[in-house]
């Protein structure tokens, strides 16, 4: 009886086990970043984002291509990157915009004391996608100027817009 017994429980064990590994790799693959890794994301959309729009502005990359010692046709293809960016992202706040006009216009027609409706969910999608439109851009820059060269522009986009982050608490909302 104990020999059939354990017959059936070591199979059962490794199942369970198995189950088990499967569900904890599971969880590791959905597991949300980090404030950390948040902020590290924020910081390189905002150094990029100002960084393209500098040399937009600037209609060259100034002090930039000399520290990072880029060539003039480098130079060159990082201030088409950096055009084509600003263009991308003026594109999808207009997109924005048009969206926060109506959403005013549906804010003052409510009465005072009526609820305020939430922002439109499209926005956060718009906001994803101009994200996105600025990491496409940075992610350029190794492929047109070699991974060396990118690397050395990195470092200078950083250390030229120095970002300290500060994380808020959250605050809970009160429900009624």
């Amino acid at each position: 009886m104990n020999i059939m017994k354990s017959k059936h429980v070591k199979p059962l064990i490794c199942a369970l086990t198995l189950v088990a590994c499967i569900f904890a790799l599971g969880q590791q693959q959905k597991k949300k970043p980090t404030p950390k890794e948040t902020d590290s994301n924020a910081n390189e959309l905002i150094v990029y984002r100002h960084f393209f729009h500098q040399v937009v502005l600037l209609k060259s990359l100034g002090p930039h291509k000399k520290e990072s010692g880029l060539s003039d046709d480098q130079a060159a293809a990082v201030l088409q990157i950096a055009a084509e960016c600003e263009r991308d992202i003026e594109r999808q706040d207009m997109k924005a915009q048009q969206v926060i006009e109506a959403f005013k216009a549906t804010l003052e027609k409510i009465k005072p004391g009526d609820p305020v409706p939430p922002p439109p969910p499209i926005l956060q999608k718009l906001q994803e996608e101009r994200d996105a439109i600025i990491m496409h851009a940075r992610d350029r820059l190794p492929v047109a100027l070699g991974e060396e060269k990118y690397k050395q522009l990195d470092k200078v986009a950083h250390r030229n817009l120095r970002i300290t982050t500060l994380t808020l608490p959250q605050i809970e909302s009160k429900s009624k």
